[in-house]
């Protein structure tokens, strides 16, 4: 196999601590950095900044894989390319209930990006619609998270993961983009900082496996002392989330809340508490049996365009057609084009024809 882009000539590293060795023993301007096929251990790197762009590729994509992979403080504008993501062991919820991220850029660093890469939270992570509780809290690996600012996740695939990728406070001028996911536990996607953009997606087959509801987007204002400030300029375009694809009666899509269908727990796109500004919503496809397809609450500038909330449960016994909901309230939204079961607050549309292209 040849590795795409070629790193011929250039120098390969070898494991993880050889790969911040070298990294650290670069000069000023870009670079590109090879990395050997291996299941590698945890890495982190900090202090890498030689003033241009620095590349490490796989030098055979889809067999460098490292149980995990951080920028840490001081590492700028790095391009992390074809590398895949697994842990060597089980990994169970935190005693502090935070998650645990497989690819990540550390508060101190700029710059990164992931690109062209899986990451799966267990070997048969292609198997996560069918996993039991017991499977789901030991793979609590989570996807990528930024909290470090121009940072850019891209053509990546999540199998079996916790949390997806969020974009956390911190990370202004996040790009998501190209994303496939199948298997998640917590919420797909998250945006707690300015000019954050999300297109290109398709995130299936979602579980509930605590208390939280997971959600396809997540988003609340700038966490700073002890409260949400505003948060300005967030879009989502060409998304898809589908609560289920297969196992439709999977036993972790029972919903306990009451007055609620009995399945369904996926929320669609969730603006729920907050000071929001300039929210742009495009071509998002939502299908799931929970209430909230779209939420959007507190908001000063929205446009929600061509955006579809549909039971996933339309033609099995499970259907309730009830939900979900399109529900919205502030002032200056703009809407067209929009489809859903039920509208709240100032949301209006039209009813979905199915079967709806999923």
């Amino acid at each position: 196999m040849t590795a795409s882009p070629p790193i011929i000539g250039k120098t390969v590293a070898l494991n993880s601590s050889d790969l911040a060795a070298k990294l650290k023993a670069l000069g000023p301007g870009s670079h590109v950095i090879g990395m050997a096929d291996g299941h590698h251990d945890a890495c982190v790197l900090t202090g890498v900044n030689t003033g241009g762009t620095i590349t490490v590729v796989a030098e055979n994509p889809g067999r460098s894989i490292f149980d995990r992979l951080h920028a840490g403080s001081g590492a700028k504008n790095i391009i992390f390319d074809g590398l895949d993501g697994l842990p060597k062991k089980k990994v169970t919820r935190n005693a502090n209930r935070t998650q645990t991220y497989c690819f990540a850029a550390l508060r101190g660093s700029a710059g990164i990006t992931f690109q062209n890469g899986t990451i799966r939270g267990r070997s048969d992570a292609s198997d996560a619609p069918f996993w039991t509780l017991a499977d789901w809290q030991g793979a609590m690996l989570s996807g990528v998270q930024f909290v470090a600012p121009d940072c850019t996740a891209r053509n990546m695939q999540l199998l079996g993961v916790n949390f997806g990728i969020g974009a956390e406070t911190g990370a202004p001028r996040a790009l998501i983009e190209n994303i496939t996911g199948a298997g998640f536990s917590g919420d797909g996607f998250r945006i707690n900082d300015n000019d954050v953009t999300i297109r290109g997606v398709r995130a299936t087959d979602f579980v509930r496996i605590d208390s939280n509801h997971p959600d396809a987007v997540q988003a609340y204002g700038k966490y700073a002392n002890g409260s949400y400030a505003p948060l300005y300029r967030a879009t989502v375009e060409d998304f898809t989330a589908l609560e289920w694809t297969r196992n439709p009666m999977n036993a972790l899509r029972l919903n306990p809340d009451p007055g609620m269908s009995k399945f369904g727990i996926m929320q669609g796109v969730g603006f729920h508490t907050g000071n929001y500004h300039d929210i742009t919503l495009r071509r998002v496809k939502i299908g799931t049996a929970h209430a909230n397809g779209f939420v959007v609450k507190g908001v000063d500038g929205l446009i929600l365009e061509d955006c579809t909330a549909f039971n996933i449960d339309h033609g099995n016994a499970n259907f309730d057609a009830r939900y979900p909901w399109i529900v919205l309230n502030g002032k200056n939204i703009t809407q067209a084009r929009n489809v859903a079961e039920g509208f709240r607050g100032a949301a209006t549309g039209t009813a979905p024809t199915y079967p709806v292209a999923a």
